[in-house]
């Protein structure tokens, strides 16, 4: 089948509006249940419109209806728009011009009681499981927040409830509460068309789009891209919603172009509707495209190579035989054999960029102990640097190991600023040079400015020979183990990446380690030995495929025989 457009008669949907929050806030909004049946103009059939293509595009739905929005009440209103920051994003949030923070707090009740529902819970699971929550298990606990919150409906009218909130509102106001609200409008607010923005401009819109979408996902939609484009233009103001849906689908086409198209689209019989930038509506069947970038695929390909590399430092046969011979500094055992094996694997591989591979239970932090101790025997103290995507995890790595370790973001945020720390101590130097030669002695305030930035630029910086370890790698961004290895082979150090391909993957674009783990196969060091439990048939349920049976409930399995052997002892529960 092609793809085939019809015009439809309209959409037919019902509306519920509302004036306020469960908290008594002034929320003004509507409801609107739209019918999934639409009437084609072609023959007067009714067909069915394509919920999936319709939630899919929910994101860019409601960025969309963010601008428009706002266009419409500076229309009728002379309202301007201020932006601010956000607690949890770095995409700013448009607010009215005029009106106080203060303000914004006192009706935002709804809102300040779910983040404080939240943050306890947080805390609760942070206590209950020894770690911060991942993003997506934050999600779900401000998910449970809201619901835990919610007040019953009050149904007041809506004059009981205006008079609330002018009572509300006096103490945060210069002005008579109506006074001030008709202060807010008659602004002179610029308007534009979308052929006021050249190609050259939109370009840049693309751009942008593009990078903060292909930064989150490794693979993307038209709709994420547009979704992205909606929000980097709320700052500006269109004089029709058309414009401003035109505007968003230039640019948007401009991204797409410069993307890779890595699937085809799948068609189907089912429908979509969508609206055209002129206001009319058209029927279309068609499927769903998936695209990638090549800056995305340049930071894999560079990875893969790194994993090939065999110009690494490694450890000598003795060094390894004294390590795994005796206790591990620190702890009362040995390591395995299956441990010892990875770690003479990896320190003797050469490769620039190493594995260790394990689901939880088979000792991963007693094998990186082992690394830490067989590198430091060879390299000196000091030798191993190591990194987590999260503080929480880099905590936890840091007790394993016994070093100080840091979250990967902050390290590489702060070995970025190495130029800039580079050229303020040749200055400082410069200036000490300059002291003594005209017969003084520098202050000790500046060389204690010197030896401050020295040691930052000694903490940041890698040097040849180290050994630095990542730990809980599925959930690292490609982008950001792109950067760490290019530092590592800048000055001949080595990488380890250590985690379980099987865990969730990073939330900005990832998924690397799992193909870093298949492109080395059965090279791959792995440890397989649970040792988490004392029942062989419980280790048996977290090897191989089946290993995260157990623990992560919603995650489908390939491993019949450990579901078999955990229902069959009463470890499954349907909920």
């Amino acid at each position: 089948q092609g793809c085939v457009e019809e015009d439809i008669v309209g959409v037919v949907a019902a509306s519920f509006t509302h004036f306020d929050s469960r908290d008594g806030d002034p929320q003004l909004h509507d409801h609107v249940v739209v019918l999934n049946r639409v009437q084609a103009t072609s023959d007067g059939a009714w067909r069915t419109l394509d919920s999936r293509g319709l939630f899919a595009s929910a994101v860019m739905l409601s960025e969309m209806h963010q601008g428009v929005l706002s266009d419409l009440l500076t229309a009728e209103l002379g309202w301007d728009w201020t932006a601010h920051t956000r607690r949890s994003s770095t995409a700013p949030k448009w607010e009215v011009a005029g009106v106080s923070k203060h303000l914004m707090d006192e009706f935002s009740t709804r809102t300040t009681s779910i983040l404080a529902t939240k943050d306890r819970l947080v805390a609760q699971f942070e206590e209950d499981h020894g770690r911060a929550p991942t993003d997506v298990e934050v999600i779900k606990l401000r998910q449970t927040a809201t619901l835990a919150t919610r007040h019953a409906k009050s149904g007041k009218s809506l004059g009981d409830l205006t008079e609330a909130w002018a009572s509300r509102a006096a103490p945060f106001l210069d002005d008579e509460p109506m006074a001030w609200v008709h202060g807010l409008g008659g602004r002179d607010v610029a308007t534009f068309t979308s052929a006021e923005f050249e190609d050259e401009i939109l370009l840049d819109v693309a751009n942008a789009a593009l990078e903060v979408v292909s930064a989150k996902r490794p693979t993307f939609s038209r709709a994420n891209v547009q979704a992205e484009v909606f929000r980097q233009m709320q700052g500006v103001r269109f004089t029709q919603p058309s414009e401003r849906i035109h505007t968003a689908t230039r640019a948007t086409d401009l991204a797409v172009a410069q993307a890779l198209l890595i699937t085809t689209p799948n068609l189907h019989h089912t429908p979509r509707f969508l609206l055209r930038s002129d206001g009319t509506s058209k029927f279309v069947r068609t499927g769903h495209w998936l695209y990638t970038t090549t800056t995305l695929l340049d930071a894999e390909a560079r990875l893969l190579d790194a994993g090939q590399r065999l110009d690494a430092p490694v450890v000598s046969r003795a060094t390894l035989a004294e390590v795994t011979g005796q206790r591990l500094p620190g702890k009362g055992f040995k390591l395995s054999d299956d441990q010892a094996r990875c770690v003479k694997q990896i320190t003797t591989s050469g490769r620039v960029l190493d594995l260790l591979v394990g689901p939880a239970g088979t000792g991963k932090s007693t094998t990186m102990a082992g690394l830490r101790a067989a590198w430091e025997l060879e390299q000196g103290a000091g030798s191993v640097v190591g990194l987590a995507p999260s503080a929480a995890a880099a905590e936890v790595l840091g007790d394993d190991l016994g070093i100080d370790t840091d979250n990967l973001a902050k390290w590489l945020y702060e070995h970025r600023q190495h130029g800039q720390r580079k050229r303020e101590l040749d200055e400082l130097h410069d200036k000490v040079r300059l002291i003594e030669r005209s017969g003084q002695v520098p202050s000790s305030g500046l060389r204690s400015d010197i030896a401050r930035r020295e040691a930052a630029l000694e903490r940041w910086t890698l040097r040849p020979g180290q050994l630095v370890v990542v730990d809980e790698t599925s959930l690292a961004s490609t982008f950001a183990l792109d950067e760490l290895i290019s530092a590592a082979l800048d000055v001949h150090a080595k990488v380890v990446l250590v985690g379980d391909w099987a865990q969730l993957s990073s939330v900005d674009a990832g998924g690397i380690f799992r193909t870093l783990v298949r492109d080395r196969g059965e090279e791959a060091p792995t440890l397989g030995d649970v040792r988490r439990f004392r029942d062989t048939w419980e280790r048996g349920c977290l090897a191989d495929g089946g290993r995260l049976a157990a623990i992560v409930p919603t995650r489908l399995f390939d491993d019949a025989a450990a579901l078999r052997a955990l229902a069959g002892r009463g470890r499954i529960v349907l909920r």
